[in-house]
């Protein structure tokens, strides 16, 4: 490139830079209401069906130890408690071996860890009394009005927003 000694005018040069910018923000915010949301408190406020409960196995398989179609309930509340309510698909006609494998249910406190996108529960009231006052850290993955929480590397729970 040649230098002809001429400085670009004061006007261009802004335009360029505003360009450059609204260009650099749109590449960094994406298009698609599908990617993932940031984890934050306020994100996860609201109440959510429970969708599926998937374990994955070694194999590549999907296993669906809950049922194809499980009920459940989680709340989020902009105080910090959450309660957690699962179900086993009720057309399942066969029962569990275990009656605690069928309903599970506890409530507690919660809080963000956006920098690892995770969500801890901490269990202040369970079914299971040996539950209370253990903390379960979860992985999070949030997009659009779906919500993925990690139980396990192979376990997650998809939970659907409810309006």
């Amino acid at each position: 490139m040649q230098d002809t000694g001429r400085a670009m005018p004061p006007a261009l040069r802004r335009l360029l830079v505003i360009l450059c910018l609204v260009t650099l923000a749109s590449l960094s915010k994406g298009s698609s209401a599908d990617e993932p949301a940031a984890i934050t408190s306020q994100a996860l406020v609201g109440t959510w069906r429970l969708v599926s409960v998937e374990e994955r196995q070694t194999n590549g398989e999907t296993t669906y130890w809950m049922g194809r179609r499980p009920l459940g309930l989680l709340i989020y509340d902009r105080a910090g408690n959450v309660s957690v309510q699962i179900m086993r698909d009720p057309s399942l006609t066969t029962p569990p071996a275990n009656r605690q494998d069928g309903y599970y249910a506890y409530f507690g406190r919660y809080d963000v860890r956006e920098r690892e996108a995770t969500v801890v529960h901490r269990v202040q009231g369970s079914m299971r009394p040996s539950e209370i006052g253990v903390a379960y850290t979860r992985s999070v993955r949030l997009s659009g009005d779906r919500l993925v929480l990690g139980l396990s590397p192979t376990r997650t729970l998809t939970w659907q927003r409810l309006k």
